[in-house]
């Protein structure tokens, strides 16, 4: 019941990244406790945060809700997620637009490079709202519907994946990220001398850009 009351009290986001991360890990057999999760969204906390303030604004501070205010924060997901699998891994929830999940894989790939965990749970999620659809379709960015999803991966040395049996789906080649055009040439231009380093679902270098 305890659980049961911890779900339904978390924001949507939340919800659906928790989901998403049982589902990867429970099919990737990790058991490692130094397994990282590594959390990506556009707009995290947006809607809890909307409705948090809207009821002190409207009532005053005193009437704040205090179940919900941990979830106004960014990283909240992130940590329910390790709580939940009962990890022990760098945890770190990135808020940088619409290509925040791409950016928790590079970072993830970062924390396994560097020696700082065995594998990492990449999740990115996001939830739809009336004042998020405002705020789009006010910016001009909103053309279809916009639907929420939650989505995650599990990555890990090919060292580990394979000591523990695993079955290989793929191999991240490289990863990296850019600002403007000049800086996503030097990107692509490195690109070739990237080793491959890490498991993930493709064979393929990844270079974005952000204008």
């Amino acid at each position: 019941a305890r659980a049961g009351d911890r779900v339904d009290r978390m924001d949507r986001s939340c919800q659906l990244a928790l989901v998403a991360a049982l589902g990867a890990y429970e099919q990737s057999g990790l058991t490692s406790e130094r397994t990282a999760v590594v959390f990506g969204s556009a707009y995290a906390s947006l809607l809890v945060n909307q409705r948090f303030f809207e009821k002190i604004v409207s009532r005053g501070a005193r009437f704040a809700d205090p179940k919900r205010f941990p979830y106004t924060s960014p990283n909240v997901a992130g940590g329910e997620v390790a709580i939940a699998l009962k990890l022990r891994g760098p945890n770190v929830s990135l808020t940088s637009g619409w290509h925040s999940g791409l950016s928790a894989l590079i970072t993830a790939s970062d924390f396994l490079a560097l020696g700082h965990a065995d594998a990492a749970i990449v999740v990115a999620a996001d939830a739809v709202g009336p004042v998020l659809v405002d705020g789009l379709r006010a910016e001009g960015l909103l053309s279809v519907a916009p639907a929420e999803a939650g989505a995650a991966i599990v990555v890990e040395t090919e060292r580990s994946a394979r000591d523990r049996g695993a079955t290989l789906l793929g191999r991240l080649c490289g990863a990296g990220e850019a600002f403007g055009t000049g800086a996503l040439s030097a990107l692509l231009d490195g690109a070739a001398i990237l080793q491959p380093r890490l498991i993930y679902a493709d064979s393929v270098s990844h270079a974005f850009q952000m204008a």
